[in-house]
């Protein structure tokens, strides 16, 4: 079988129908463009310089690679060595949709639109990139990606505003094993941007030591990250602007110098509801704005966060080099904080601010209730958001219920949403809030006849 050192070779070679060549690299031997090709003399089909080539001196006949699985970057000119490869990489988008990295370090120092694309790479193999994009600007496109293995490393570059990776309104795509580091340079936006994007599933990604953290914005639907790092980043680990069904599980959020997650609604309907993110199972700490930050000051009423989920998270503040919350909810309704782990020392663990609205916490529970004026206790139930006491008096009585929160929560005046005797007639005077020393509260009932059955039902919101 002949042997070519070069594509620039092969070019000038006319075969024999159905005979074989074998090139040694694209441009020199062993630069990973190499590979097997028959010749078919009756081909017009459109070179591509990796796969089809075109003998200079005729027009019908061409060189086809034998191949099977993605196309490997270097077979189109890639050379691995932090030169620009970006020519390469726009002859691969002609040509496929599969593209394969082997060990190397790619410069793509334009932006690139690479459609719908499936990415594999070896673990050694990194891209220093200015912006891949895959996806469409048509909403309602089938536009399916898988990314395996890649690392994006922005030393030295300027991304582009719109991320160094730009998933854009892409159906069912997948990561595994993506990083994406070091894009530091003022000037970059976040360097991960999904936008309007949902059925994906994002498997060990991480973003780490950026200016910015990632951004999922405007129509994000059924997106999964699970064991998702965001870390180390100048600002946010995570901002979330307008998703629905988003879920973060087992995700790590630390030392960021910003919020370590925020969830926003941007203020308008273009970007869509958020409703139904949950949080689960992620570690928190170190983050030197809110570890978790639902809802910003200023958010309109009509654009409220819904059904937010925090539960099983454990976080762990730092006191004085870190003097913000674990939680702050803003502009939320019908959230649950369940069964989280508080550590280290935050200035409020919980804040709920302007219309954080049936706010659910546990546990959160009554712990104590005093009578007075010669009143006895004979039963009281208690549930996470209410609880009833039944008190028997020889004339009127002051029942003191009061609320042990195991953790440091600052809470606005509560909408009491019920509180009924349970004899008719019974009155009941105003029900009165007071905050207590040991973080808590406790509500001051009065009744001007014996035997008070009272329910008390709360949320907590302004």
């Amino acid at each position: 079988m002949t042997s070519v050192i070069s594509l620039a070779a092969l070019k000038q070679i006319i075969g024999d129908n159905n005979s074989l060549v074998t090139l040694l690299g694209f441009n020199h031997p062993n630069d990973g463009g190499g590979g097997q090709f028959y010749y078919d003399n009756s081909s017009t089909i459109n070179p591509n310089d990796g796969t089809i080539i075109k003998p200079e001196a005729i027009t019908v006949g061409r060189w086809i690679r034998l191949y099977s699985g993605p196309l490997n970057a270097r077979w189109f000119g890639a050379k691995g060595d932090n030169s620009d490869d970006t020519h390469a990489f726009a002859a691969l988008r002609q040509v496929t949709s599969d593209i394969y990295l082997d060990k190397g370090l790619y410069l793509l120092n334009s932006p690139i639109d690479l459609q719908m694309a499936t990415i594999w790479s070896e673990h050694s193999a990194v891209v220093k990139a200015r912006q891949i994009k895959i996806g469409s600007e048509n909403v309602n496109g089938e536009y399916r990606s898988r990314i395996v293995n890649l690392l994006l490393d922005g030393t030295g570059l300027v991304c582009a505003e719109t991320g160094a990776l730009y998933l854009k309104n892409i159906h069912k795509c997948t990561l595994d094993d993506v990083r994406i580091e070091n894009y530091t340079t003022p000037g970059c936006g976040s360097p991960l941007l999904v936008f309007g994007s949902f059925l994906c599933q994002f498997n060990n990604l991480s973003v780490q030591g950026n200016l910015y953290g990632a951004t999922f914005k405007k129509w994000i639907n059924a997106v999964k990250v699970i064991q998702g790092t965001f870390a180390n980043n100048t600002n946010f680990g995570l901002f979330v602007h307008g998703a629905i069904k988003l879920s973060l599980d087992t995700c790590d959020f630390e030392s960021n110098s910003g919020d370590g997650l925020t969830i926003s609604n941007e203020n308008s309907a273009d970007y869509g509801d958020t409703r139904g993110v949950s949080i689960r199972d992620c570690y928190f700490e170190y983050n030197a704005g809110c570890d978790i930050r639902v809802g910003i000051t200023g958010t309109a009423d009509n654009y409220l966060i819904k059904k937010t989920i925090i539960e099983n998270n454990f976080f762990l503040g730092n006191g004085a080099n870190y003097p913000s919350y674990a939680i702050r909810l803003e502009h939320s309704e019908d959230a649950e904080i369940v069964n989280n782990d508080f550590n280290g020392q935050y200035t409020k663990l919980i804040y709920l601010g302007a219309n954080s609205l049936a706010t659910t916490i546990i546990p959160f529970y009554a712990d104590q209730v005093e009578v007075v004026s010669g009143a006895t206790v004979s039963s009281r139930t208690v549930q996470s958001d209410s609880v009833q006491v039944n008190t028997n008096s020889s004339g009127d009585a002051t029942v003191y219920i009061s609320f042990h929160v195991p953790y440091n929560i600052q809470i606005p005046p509560l909408n009491i949403s019920t509180f009924s005797a349970g004899n008719p007639g019974v009155y009941l005077g105003n029900c009165q809030v007071e905050e207590l020393s040991n973080a808590g509260f406790r509500l001051v009932l009065k009744g001007s006849e014996a035997n008070i059955s009272v329910s008390v039902k709360w949320t907590a919101g302004i």
